[in-house]
């Protein structure tokens, strides 16, 4: 299977990191998890994923942060954040970096498994919320 199908999921969360990857992995994806936006950006340039979902708030380099430094340096792929607050000024900044998707927290994985098969097949036109 080609990775561009494969879903990164980022959290500093190992909860919330096993969570998702169980019911994304339940849906039949397949998924790599990363604790640290540092760490998942190394992959990011390396091996660019089909989906990317990440927290919003972790110590050091945050979701947005994560995802404008994957735009700097081209890696192009769906983003979905995962975040208490799902509106206002950060969710603006968000939308201006291309993220497609939003959850907000307690993640409904119902939801968000739809929305990521969506993102995955090409649909990501417009901002869903998971």
């Amino acid at each position: 299977m080609s990775n561009r199908k494969h879903i990164m999921v980022v959290d500093d969360s190992r909860i919330a990191r096993t969570s998702l990857r169980q019911a994304l992995e339940g849906a039949g994806h397949v998924v790599v998890e990363f604790a640290s936006a540092r760490d998942a950006l190394i992959e990011l340039q390396r091996q660019p994923p089909g989906l990317l979902i990440t927290d919003l708030h972790m110590p050091e380099m945050d979701g947005l942060q994560l995802v404008a430094a994957a735009r700097q340096k081209n890696v192009e792929c769906p983003v979905i954040v995962v975040t208490t607050e799902v509106c206002g000024r950060r969710k603006d900044q968000g939308i201006r970096l291309g993220v497609r998707g939003w959850a907000q927290k307690p993640v409904d994985t119902a939801r968000l498994c739809t929305a990521a098969q969506l993102l995955l097949e090409g649909h990501g036109a417009r901002t869903h919320e998971a």
